[in-house]
């Protein structure tokens, strides 16, 4: 097979030679072992040597392959490299250059005809759930990005919470991750009908808001029961207080469910030492009045860059997961699929330390203006993969014990799980 290596970098632009297109991208910078693979796509559609919507696979030695859709074609695939980071296991960091590897068009369109979408391990529901985007460059509504992947990419908190909501915000609600035009019409209605979110009249950059905080208004209002709790370093606090709204209207929520009712348990940290401490360390599932609770999503949100994304379940299972990204949706770039694999021979506890430690670094960071956005839930010190990457510290002399030792940084998450007593 002809094929050739273009080499990029994320500062200069890239022409594919044509009658080519790119097929994979090769990481080089640590030790060349992680890679992006194209594997379907829904018809032969190339532009400038890049399929305009297909499947991709992120590879990485030890951590779950990841899956995302790229509906953007050249945009998307060079905003991968020039906006987010991947982590290998050694902490080393994965952008800004790559190189581009290609092959004839005829050759890789064949391919895609053959397979089509047989190889994205990803349920059909979820193909066109692409999430949310930022309105425009400069609006700060990734609060409300990761607002609706939280409550409606899991199918059985969406059913539960499309029966609560008003019959003319139905069908916005349900196709919110689909249609950013849904998502902006649902965006407008709830902040005139509930006081939600921000002034829909105010100047783009003035948008930001606490995702969590805003869910609780909804639950407020829409009679959505829910247990809230501060997770302070020693204890878990219940928040009993009432919710205000954006026009400063007090309203409470109730917290106990009705009998056969779905029923949420949300957990918030405020700079959580997820790394160090035990009572912060996430479970997938907890207990609580013999009812069970799983984990569902999880609000991340730095106040290192000034930015929320969203990670939720699909459905049942707790080791299948997606995460959002506002910005990266606006590019052309969907939710980022991937399941964790637990070895069935360990016990209870080794597999719940074994299921968070895959978070650590299956969370692409974000490239900004101010360095590297580390939105890993482990929520290591703000500035520990910068030092590690670009302060020349030997990443082999970096060990677990002192990652785990290190104070936590300046990541908020927020925990909703979410009990399904109906049938």
């Amino acid at each position: 097979m002809t094929f050739l290596e273009i080499p990029y970098e994320s500062k200069n632009t890239v022409t594919i030679p044509e009658h080519y297109c790119v097929y994979k991208m090769i990481f080089p910078k640590c030790n060349g072992e992680l890679s992006i693979n194209l594997i379907g796509a829904t018809n032969c559609a190339v532009a400038e040597g890049f399929f305009e919507n297909a499947w991709y696979m992120v590879s990485s030695n030890n951590l779950p392959t990841r899956y995302f859709r790229a509906t953007n074609g050249k945009k998307s695939l060079l905003s991968i490299v020039k906006h987010y980071g991947f982590l290998d296991e050694t902490m080393c960091l994965n952008t800004g250059s790559t190189v581009l590897m290609c092959r004839p068009v005829e050759e890789v369109c064949a391919k895609m005809k053959e397979i089509g979408l047989t190889q994205v391990p990803i349920r059909e529901r979820n193909h066109d759930d692409m999430g949310v985007p930022q309105r425009l460059k400069n609006s700060g509504n990734c609060w409300f990005s990761s607002v609706c992947f939280s409550l409606f990419f899991n199918k059985n908190v969406k059913k539960f919470l499309l029966k609560k909501f008003p019959d003319h915000l139905k069908e916005l609600a349900n196709s919110c991750l689909k249609s950013p035009e849904s998502a902006e019409q649902l965006r407008k209605s709830l902040w005139n009908e509930y006081a939600f979110g921000d002034p829909i009249d105010q100047d783009p950059e003035l948008d930001g808001q606490n995702g969590t905080s805003q869910i609780f208004i909804l639950a407020s209002q829409l009679d959505i029961p829910m247990k809230r709790y501060m997770v302070t370093p020693d204890s878990s606090i219940e928040i009993r207080t009432p919710v205000r709204d954006m026009k400063g209207i007090e309203r409470n929520i109730r917290a106990i469910p009705n009998e056969g009712e779905d029923h949420f348990i949300v957990l918030r940290f405020r700079r959580g030492q997820h790394s160090t401490n035990n009572l912060h360390q996430p479970t997938p599932i907890i207990y609580r009045n013999s009812k069970k609770y799983k984990l569902t999503s999880m609000m991340i949100g730095s106040e290192h860059c000034g930015h929320q994304i969203a990670s939720a379940s699909p459905g049942n299972s707790t080791k299948e997961w997606a995460m959002s990204d506002s910005d990266g949706r606006r590019l052309g770039i969907g939710c980022m699929h991937w399941k964790i694999d637990i070895p069935k021979t360990l016990q209870k506890e080794e597999a719940i330390n074994e299921w968070w430690k895959t978070w650590r670094s299956t969370i692409p960071t974000i490239q900004f203006s101010g360095g590297v956005c580390d939105l890993s839930p482990h929520n290591r010190p703000y500035d520990e993969v910068s030092k590690i990457n670009y302060k020349n510290i030997n990443i082999k002399s970096t060990t677990d014990k002192e990652i785990y030792d290190s104070t936590a940084g300046l990541t908020n998450i927020d925990l909703i799980y979410f009990n399904k007593a109906s049938i």
